[in-house]
C-alpha cells in the first residue's frame, strides 16, 4: 500500500538532481541519494541515469522489487526538449495525466508564485536526443508538449506500485533548437575538463547549454518547492 506521506523524485543526471536538492532542502543520503522533507511528505530524491532503463533499474535498486514501502507520489523531474512551437529555454512543462486533479489546478498558482511559465501537456518519450525535424514529428505524432527519455519509465514504475505520478520537467531546447547528444560522465572538474577536451568543437554550443541548464534548474526547483511544500486534498482522477 502505498505512503500517502512519503515522496519520490527522479531525476536523470547531476547537473538536474543537485540544484533540486539545494531547492528542495534535500541532504546527501549516499552517492545518488538525498533525502529530507518536502511539505509534510518525507521524501527522496533518486538521480537515476539517463534513459529509461536506467531509471527502471535505479528505481528497483532503491525500492526492490517487492511491494514493500511505496512513496504515494512519484515526480519525475529534469530537463525536457520542447515539441510545440512557443515553448522557450526555461519554461516549464507539467504532464498529470492521470493525476488527481488538485494537482493540475494548485499548478497554476504555484507557477504564478514561482515567477515562471509553466505549460500542461503530455511529455512523450524518445530513447535519444532527437533533431528538430524529429521533434517535430513526435509532437504532431503523439500531441505532446515535450519529450524526454526517463518519464515513461518512471511512470510505469509507480502505475506498478500504485503510486500517483506527475512529470514536472524545464525545457532545456526549444523547437528548433539541437541538444547536445552527450553529457559530462560525472561532475567534477577534471570530468568537466575531459568532456572539453573531447568535445572542444562544440566548446560555444557546450557553454550556451550550460547557462540554459542552470536557469531551467532553478526555475524548476522554485516551483517544486512551492507546489510540493503545498498539501493537496485527494480529488478525483485528471
Amino acid at each position: 500500500m502505498p505512503d500517502e506521506n512519503a515522496l519520490v523524485l527522479t531525476a536523470a543526471t547531476p547537473w538536474e538532481a543537485r540544484p533540486l536538492a539545494r531547492a528542495l532542502g534535500l541532504v546527501t543520503d549516499g552517492p545518488g541519494l538525498w533525502r529530507g522533507t518536502v511539505g509534510s511528505r518525507r521524501s527522496i530524491l533518486v538521480e537515476t541515469g539517463i534513459g529509461a532503463a536506467a531509471a527502471a533499474s535505479a528505481m528497483e535498486r532503491v525500492f526492490g522489487s517487492a511491494n514493500g514501502h511505496t512513496p504515494g507520489l512519484a515526480v519525475s523531474t529534469g530537463l525536457c526538449g520542447a515539441l510545440q512551437p512557443g515553448l522557450k529555454p526555461g519554461d516549464l512543462v507539467l504532464d498529470v495525466h492521470g493525476a488527481p486533479v488538485e494537482l493540475a489546478l494548485a499548478a497554476k498558482p504555484a507557477a504564478e508564485r514561482a515567477g515562471v511559465a509553466l505549460h500542461i501537456g503530455a511529455i512523450a518519450h524518445a530513447d535519444h536526443v532527437l533533431r528538430p525535424e524529429e521533434k517535430r514529428a513526435l509532437g504532431v505524432k503523439e500531441r505532446a508538449a515535450a519529450v524526454d527519455m526517463e518519464s515513461t519509465a518512471v511512470r510505469a514504475w509507480a502505475e506498478g506500485r500504485g503510486s500517483v505520478f506527475v512529470a514536472a520537467r524545464a525545457v532545456l531546447d526549444s523547437l528548433e533548437d539541437t541538444a547536445p547528444s552527450s553529457a559530462p560522465d560525472g561532475n567534477t572538474f577534471p570530468d568537466l575538463l575531459r568532456y572539453a577536451a573531447a568535445h572542444w568543437r562544440e566548446l560555444p554550443h557546450l557553454a550556451m547549454t550550460g547557462l540554459r541548464t542552470r536557469a531551467a534548474m532553478d526555475a524548476l526547483g522554485r516551483f517544486l518547492a512551492i507546489y510540493l511544500g503545498e498539501d493537496h486534498e485527494h480529488a478525483p482522477e485528471a
